[in-house]
């Protein structure tokens, strides 16, 4: 796996807090208002750099679809 920049390292920071609490995966949206961004594309770059990064999965058109990798709760 590489690298995480600071922003990326919040973001899947967020997405393991949500899995712990048994919110499940969030959307776009929910991960960038979450931050303060103003539009969702800023959440899915992240996302897309996570995901190539090796630490998710995401699902393919399905709203909730994110899955991070080889952690467990």
């Amino acid at each position: 796996m590489r690298t995480l920049t600071a922003p990326q390292k919040k973001v899947l920071a967020y997405l393991k807090k949500r899995l712990t609490y048994g919110l499940g995966s969030p959307t776009m949206a929910e991960i960038a208002d979450e931050f303060g961004w103003k539009s969702p594309n800023s959440a899915a770059g992240h996302i897309k750099a996570l995901e190539r990064k090796g630490y998710v999965d995401v699902e393919a058109k399905v709203s909730r679809g994110i899955r991070v990798r080889k952690w467990k709760p």
